[in-house]
């Protein structure tokens, strides 16, 4: 599933604040900004997103133009189209899906044709979704009446593999006099139409547009949710004693087969851990901006609340009420941007730790440290089987490592140098060099675990204070399977694979 994000919000740097707001409570994958009022050539970051922009050329100051943002793990480029309308288009490859999306803004005193629309939609390949502020009115589209601009873009996208998405919900409210309109569109193609779930965002902005959600329905379950181990009140007593049970029934140790032994005390691990501590449902979902506050979510909620009250009534009332409440709204966002600001500031000093500091200032920029890079080949297709990410960097390191990298000459001293017998310059004598191949002990075992501070599992699952918590029997066979494997010099094969994801350093 993904999620795209439509709004015209009317200056980006104005309205910054709400829509990181809006960011993290939706979580979109691609965001489509009408009006975002750049200066040519300058655009507005996001961060851990790309932008694409179309700015407008004309006028003494900035104003109009559109952008799309894309997270910047998923691989993008941009569609070149050919029109004088504010336009941008790009090719987005997501997790199961290339998309190309196409973001417009035509304002009231722009003209244009029915062939004007036409020429667009016929640059865009399927699948597609096209999204904009047309200010254009048509009945179809749930509008009161139909004008001139509706009539010409109800013409060009009136074929079968083009299907409006807007569910008649109004997207605009004429703050002045509280007429609500259905201005902004959402079009798609017809195969991809039936997966997609449009929808007015729940919260009114302080801009006159309301934000669009667009989500994407895969068959298959993408989402961010996760389990993790419930560390917050284990019962590491019974987790030692009900481990210690199974580590008795455990035979032969010394002489079954390595995999098999070490493939039957994970699972005694496993299996008593989800007795005695269980596991809790994550979604990864943490805000992102440190100002955020339960009056700014409940002023949020009032405005909201105002704001269907409104779509109720209509009254010259009730309409005073709404604008009051986004009044507060914004005054709340600005007052507790910089309190919190300031209450950083502060307690900045020598002696604060440089680790702390930079967390904070990467919440503060609402960065996020756990971000997923997507690989790509040389054809530019995003890798997403395991195996191919795999072979892709076994190939890069190869070719890096390569002997074709060396001249000649040094090819030749490396072989020369490679058929040389190494002297073994072990002295019996050297008590330090002979402990090196000793057995693993006890107390070497003890006093490693009292160094391991993560909680992070490994691949199989079990973090450092499990067997932190070891009994005496389960740290003996600890022992047991280190030191076969120092002298077997055999490795478990689950031991062998390794778990990684690609994620940029922030």
């Amino acid at each position: 599933m993904f999620t795209l994000l439509q709004w015209n919000l009317n200056g980006f740097f104005k309205k910054l604040d709400e829509l990181k707001i809006i960011i993290t409570e939706t979580q979109p994958e691609i965001i489509c900004l009408q009006e975002t009022n750049f200066k040519y050539d300058t655009s507005g970051k996001l961060p851990n997103y790309t932008g694409y922009s179309k700015y407008r050329t004309t006028g003494a100051r900035a104003s109009g133009g559109v952008t799309i943002y894309v997270k910047s793990e998923f691989p993008c480029k941009i569609i070149n189209i050919n029109t004088h309308l504010e336009a941008t288009a790009v090719t987005v490859k997501l997790r199961q899906l290339e998309i190309n999306v196409c973001n417009m803004y035509i304002p009231n005193q722009q003209d244009f044709t029915q062939n004007d629309i036409e020429n667009i939609l016929n640059q865009i390949p399927s699948p597609f979704i096209i999204n904009g502020d047309f200010n254009s009115h048509h009945t179809s589209w749930a509008s009161k009446s139909t004008d001139r601009r509706g009539k010409e873009f109800y013409k060009s996208v009136d074929n079968d593999n083009i299907v409006i998405l807007n569910n008649n919900e109004p997207t605009h409210i004429n703050i002045a006099n509280g007429l609500m309109s259905n201005i902004d569109l959402s079009l798609s193609n017809s195969a991809l139409a039936q997966r997609l779930k449009w929808n007015v965002y729940k919260n009114i902005t302080s801009s006159d547009h309301f934000p669009i959600i667009i989500k994407y329905l895969s068959r298959t379950n993408d989402s961010t949710k996760g389990e993790r181990w419930n560390l917050k009140n284990p019962n590491w007593s019974l987790y030692s004693e009900l481990l210690e049970e199974e580590i008795n029934n455990i035979k032969d140790v010394e002489t079954v087969d390595i995999n098999t032994l070490v493939n039957t005390f994970t699972n005694s691990i496993i299996q008593t851990a989800n007795l005695t501590i269980g596991k809790s449902t994550t979604n990864n979902r943490k805000l992102k901006v440190p100002w955020w506050n339960q009056k700014i979510k409940s002023a949020i909620e009032d405005k909201y609340k105002a704001l269907k009250q409104f779509k109720l009534s209509k009254t010259q009332e009730d309409l005073i009420e709404l604008k009051k409440h986004r009044a507060r709204t914004r005054y709340l966002i600005k007052y507790s941007k910089k309190t919190s600001w300031e209450n950083f500031t502060n307690s900045i000093n020598e002696k604060t730790d440089t680790k702390i500091v930079w967390n904070k200032i990467q919440s503060l920029k609402g960065l996020n440290r756990n971000r997923k890079i997507n690989l790509i080949n040389m054809n530019t297709d995003a890798l997403i089987n395991e195996e191919l990410v795999a072979n892709q960097l076994g190939e890069y390191f190869s070719q890096n490592s390569s002997n074709t990298n060396y001249t000649t000459q040094f090819q030749t001293y490396k072989h020369k140098r490679e058929k040389e017998t190494i002297p073994n310059t072990l002295d019996q004598n050297q008590i330090d060099q002979i402990q090196l191949n000793l057995p693993i002990t006890m107390q070497e075992i003890i006093f490693t675990l009292t160094k391991c501070k993560s909680h992070s599992p490994g691949p199989d699952s079990i973090p450092y204070i499990f067997i932190q918590n070891f009994g005496p029997n389960s740290l003996k066979l600890t022992l047991t399977i280190f030191n076969r494997i120092f002298t077997e010099g055999f490795w478990p094969s689950t031991w062998k694979k390794w778990y990684g994801n690609t994620n940029s350093k922030t």
